[in-house]
């Protein structure tokens, strides 16, 4: 009886030896997870602040998105403005060369009409010439201010000018 007595202690001793070399194994393998969550919450935690940048990015670029469409906006409502204002000038302009244009044609029908005169000027009474030279006079600063509001409108280095400058000359 004490030999089956030390077989069971001899086979109980070999289980507990297997027994601890389970623990040892699956506390190394615990450890290893653990490690290994521990890295996985590292990596959560890094990819958590690259979001929330991120979003912060995003949010900052979103402002900057509105504010360039707010100055997009009015810069359109700028320009649709200088455009009539354009627009009107242009018509004032018109009309200006288009009375200089008329007047011009005057002076030279006025010319023709001294040749049937004889070449002298008509009479003293008449006055016609020298009112057709005030009303081109008139006429005359009337196109200089229209060039003049023309030229303000256009910014400092546009090619207009030197339609302006032609016109004016």
């Amino acid at each position: 009886e004490a030999q089956d007595l030390k077989k069971e202690l001899l086979r109980y001793k070999q289980e507990a030896r297997n027994l601890q070399g389970v623990k040892d194994a699956l506390q190394q393998r615990m450890s290893v997870q653990e490690s290994a969550v521990l890295q996985l919450k590292q990596e959560l935690l890094r990819a958590s602040m690259a979001r929330d940048e991120l979003h912060g990015h995003n949010a900052e670029l979103q402002r900057k998105l509105e504010e360039r469409s707010r100055l997009l906006s009015d810069y359109k409502k700028e320009l649709g403005q200088k455009d009539r204002l354009l627009q009107q000038q242009q018509l004032k302009l018109d009309d200006a060369l288009r009375k200089l244009s008329e007047t011009s044609r005057h002076k030279l029908s006025g010319s023709t009409g001294r040749s049937q005169n004889n070449g002298y000027p008509h009479p003293p009474g008449a006055g016609a010439p020298l009112a057709a030279t005030h009303r081109g006079t008139e006429e005359l600063q009337l196109v200089r201010d229209a060039l003049r509001s023309l030229r303000n409108s256009f910014s400092g280095h546009d090619p207009q000018h030197h339609t302006l400058d032609t016109l004016e000359q």
